[in-house]
């Protein structure tokens, strides 16, 4: 009672009804979301959004809330879709990055003013905007509880030749765009691939499927750290010595590190050696 007084007695609202409702939303909203980053009060879950757009990129946006319950939420989803679409709306438009960025998100970065039109289709118009510090306020004004904006990632796309696909794991009920995990890939079709962009998504849509299952560090053997590499090998060479000192197996060290090699091999830190490839005679 005491703030819709103030709103209506407001000197720019002058007891006017709509522009004391815009009063409330600007002033409660900012009101609340300082009271949560005052109260030290931990947003340890939540759902990462992604939209993916043909011939712009794509993007992965994570938000954190307090609870699993809210993170659920239809007000939830539709600001992490929101997050995202603008975060790939404002990387679009612009030549500054390309590939595969993160964007700053600290309180004092550029992307807090980012606009976006709310709604879609014929509803999404310039009158109708917002920015994104204002969607991540409305929405804490709305859920109650303390909202956090962890990360945001684009992947543009490099040319026409480029495919762009994604997958989300764990989708919420009220949307398709946001669930527990995501993972994006960008393949690039060869001169002589003649396979459809329909089909070349659904290989990338199956790649990112194993990359959220598997979590891989790297993206190749050759871009494994040798330090990595030389830490892993002595690791498993001592498991195999072990394995063969305990069941009395009288093994060459040659044998012992021949095997160790192929661990690490399928393990992902290694090429493949030559000798596997050859036709068996």
């Amino acid at each position: 009672m005491v703030e819709c007084k103030k709103a209506l007695t407001a000197e720019e609202v002058n007891g006017d009804l709509e522009k004391a409702l815009q009063w409330l939303r600007q002033h409660g909203s900012a009101k609340i979301t300082n009271k949560m980053k005052a109260g030290g009060r931990d947003a340890t879950e939540g759902l990462v959004g992604m939209i993916v757009l043909e011939h712009q990129g794509a993007a992965l946006v994570k938000v954190g809330s307090e609870t699993d319950f809210a993170s659920r939420s239809e007000v939830f989803t539709t600001l992490v879709e929101d997050l995202a679409y603008a975060a790939l709306k404002s990387q679009s438009e612009s030549d500054a990055n390309e590939g595969f960025f993160e964007i700053d998100v600290a309180e004092d970065s550029s992307f807090w003013n980012v606009t976006f039109p709310r709604g879609e289709g014929d509803n999404s118009t310039a009158s109708n905007e917002m920015s994104v510090k204002q969607a991540m306020e409305e929405a804490i004004l709305s859920i109650r509880e303390n909202l956090q904006m962890k990360e945001v990632h684009c992947l543009l796309s490099n040319g026409d030749d480029t495919v762009v696909s994604g997958y989300i794991h764990g989708k919420t009920l009220h949307s398709q765009n946001a669930g527990t995990s995501a993972a994006l890939i960008e393949l690039q079709k060869s001169a002589s691939n003649d396979m459809s962009v329909k089909d070349i998504k659904e290989i990338g849509k199956k790649l990112t499927m194993h990359i959220i299952a598997a979590k891989p560090d790297y993206l190749s053997p050759d871009h494994v750290p040798s330090d990595i590499v030389e830490k892993e090998k002595r690791m498993i060479l001592q498991e195999v010595s072990f394995f063969f000192f305990f069941s009395k197996f009288c093994v060459p060290v040659s044998i012992v590190s021949t095997i160790g090699m192929l661990i690490l091999t399928h393990h992902g830190c290694l090429e493949m050696p030559d000798w596997r490839h050859r036709k068996a005679r």
